[in-house]
């Protein structure tokens, strides 16, 4: 009887490890420290108020912009973007911890950006993001990418000069 209950407890416990999802992965923060805002105004008021709404909305898809405002001066512009290969879960996820992480790793700036290996959130205080990530890894092959980059791209350039559907054959 004592070794079918500890047999229990611990199947209860691997079966709860591997449910656990592992929290999402950071890589990458850019705080701009040209203009920022004070503690309790009307801009951190519509920024909580915009990363409320985006984690909201994480919640049923892997993209979303919003902004949060009514005067240009303390108006919240902010989006999050998902990878496509996660769960609506795991997106949401990030969205979720990123929304915490980005006010605490940029407290006061008005412009924002905060990049995990599952999703990017910005915020910002004008419609035009200005900002930009790039992998760091090198191409392993190189001529083999460059051929299937002039594919794809000369595939593109067709497509978009054509009404036809855009479909694997055009751009492999």
């Amino acid at each position: 009887m004592p070794s079918s209950k500890a047999l229990v407890v611990v199947t209860s416990l691997w079966l709860l490890i591997l449910n656990i999802e592992a929290a999402p992965s950071f890589v990458y923060r850019t705080c701009i420290n040209t203009t920022t805002y004070t503690p309790n105004s009307t801009f951190q008021s519509n920024l909580n108020l915009l990363l409320s709404v985006l984690s909201s909305n994480s919640t049923q898809k892997w993209f979303y912009n919003a902004s949060v405002g009514d005067d240009v001066s303390s108006t919240a512009y902010g989006l999050f973007l998902c990878r496509g290969d996660v769960t609506i879960e795991v997106c949401n996820d990030c969205v979720v911890s990123a929304g915490k992480d980005i006010v605490q790793r940029c407290p006061r700036e008005k412009v924002a950006y905060i990049w995990y290996d599952e999703c990017m959130l910005r915020y910002n205080n004008d419609e035009l993001p200005r900002e930009y990530q790039w992998d760091g890894n090198d191409v392993t092959e190189p001529n083999r990418f460059a051929q299937v980059l002039g594919g794809i791209m000369d595939g593109l350039a067709t497509q978009a000069s054509s009404d036809q559907p855009l479909d694997d054959q055009n751009v492999t």
